[in-house]
C-alpha cells in the first residue's frame, strides 16, 4: 500500500471513529476543543490536520515543491506539527 493510501485510509478511520462517538454520545464544543486526556478526541485535530497536510504535500508536483513558497510554508507547518506530535509520545 502506498504512503497516500495509507494517510487516507487513517484519514477515513478517524473520521468513522468521529462519526460513531458523535451519534452515540454526542460532542461538545469543549470536548473537541479542549479534550479530556485521554480521551478519543485528545489530539484528534492535531493529528488529522497533519495528516491533510501530509496528503497535500504528497499530492504536489516536486517542482511545486521547489518553487512554491506557499509549499515551504506547509512543509515547515508539518515539520512543527510532527515535532510536537513526537514530543508529545514520548
Amino acid at each position: 500500500m502506498s504512503e497516500k493510501q495509507k494517510i487516507i485510509e487513517k484519514k477515513i478511520q478517524m473520521q468513522k471513529q468521529f462519526i460513531a462517538r458523535e451519534r452515540n454520545f454526542g460532542v461538545k464544543q469543549e470536548e473537541y476543543f479542549v479534550p479530556q486526556t485521554g480521551d478519543i478526541l485528545d489530539g484528534y485535530r492535531e493529528t488529522f490536520d497533519e495528516l491533510a497536510l501530509r496528503l497535500l504535500i504528497s499530492r504536489m508536483r516536486k517542482r511545486d515543491l521547489i518553487d512554491n513558497p506557499r509549499a515551504t510554508i506547509l512543509r515547515s507547518r508539518l515539520r512543527v506539527t510532527t515535532s510536537k506530535n513526537s514530543c508529545e509520545n514520548t
